[in-house]
């Protein structure tokens, strides 16, 4: 599956084989180790490249030094103890997050192409955006929209209504929307999308917007998305109005909110639980983006529903 991603995504068939092999290692690992264990996957565009993710999200107890794990030889099931290091030579960017009674998290994102320590940062926001469907189901009713631009940030995540193939086609209008718009404010694309909807189930959505050369970031929500800033000192939530898109649906206000570099952007339907902290795991502030999804996605969701999240961190210039 990993390789197919790589072959849609564009990438020529020595890339796939990394692909492939960063996929191996870690579902080998999961399967050896992982008493419960996922692997997600997918493909983003960043600047003028694309990427595939790949995120091993498991339940374990966690490893007090996960950084010893990585250096070649290291085992603890009799192999050659190669994997972990091989995942993080093959990846444009590598993050974990482990310790006891944490679990275990590994990111993994390839480029095609070589990569190259001193490769500047292209972007002044660095995020992730994940979708789950529900269980039973083989469609995801939540969607996801992430474009950084020219140092321009637009976002969504629309919840369809219920879960299955009715809850799916409500939230993909709303990103049809979101991929058609050229003037984009986070007012307009729910206004656009209340339109679009109409006839369908209807859905929950909220969007924002941010330029990397102010601290203000323009938001907009309708129905149960959760918005917050997070920082290292609190969270702030953001504030959504009551409402259907597609049904039920007056006005919406598209307020401005302070945001402090090096904080974070948190979205996420609700599939996942409202009640967290950041803090119920220390050091996981300080991870990708990409990271901290996974580590709520996996102790913070419903179960019993479609889960999404995006998580962006304004990065310092």
């Amino acid at each position: 599956m990993a390789s197919r991603i790589a072959e849609q995504a564009g990438f020529g068939e020595n890339d796939r084989g990394k692909v492939a092999i960063v996929a191996t290692e870690l579902a080998t690992n999961l399967v050896k180790h992982a008493r419960q264990g996922r692997i997600l996957l997918r493909s983003f565009r960043s600047a003028a490249e694309s990427i595939v993710e790949i995120l091993s999200i498991d339940s374990n107890p966690g490893k007090a030094d996960f950084a010893a794990c990585l250096a070649d030889g290291y085992s603890t099931a009799g192999t050659p103890g190669n994997g972990l290091g091989a995942v993080k030579r093959l990846s444009r960017t590598f993050d974990f997050y482990s310790g006891p009674g944490n679990g275990t998290v590994i990111l993994s994102q390839i480029a095609p192409g070589e990569f190259k320590d001193t490769q500047p940062s292209r972007s002044h926001f660095e995020w992730c955006a994940l979708t789950v469907a529900a269980p039973g189901e083989t469609v995801c009713g939540d969607a996801c929209g992430v474009e950084v631009r020219e140092g321009q940030l637009r976002l969504m995540i629309a919840d369809g209504l219920g879960h299955g193939p009715g809850a799916a086609e409500a939230s993909e209008k709303a990103c049809d929307v979101f991929t058609q718009m050229n003037s984009f404010t986070p007012r307009a694309l729910i206004e656009l999308s209340h339109r679009s909807l109409m006839g369908t189930r209807g859905a929950a959505l909220a969007a924002a917007s941010a330029d990397a050369n102010s601290q203000d970031l323009e938001f907009a929500g309708v129905g149960n998305i959760s918005a917050s800033l997070q920082s290292l000192t609190g969270s702030r939530g953001l504030m959504s109005y009551n409402g259907t898109l597609g049904a039920q649906f007056r006005s919406v206000r598209q307020l401005t909110y302070q945001w402090a570099k090096d904080s974070i952007l948190v979205l996420h339907s609700d599939g996942i639980k409202t009640h967290w902290s950041l803090t119920d795991n220390p050091g996981l502030f300080h991870c990708h983006p990409a990271v901290i999804a996974a580590v709520l996605l996996r102790d913070q969701c419903r179960g019993r529903d479609d889960a999404s999240i995006v998580v962006v961190r304004r990065k310092s210039a």
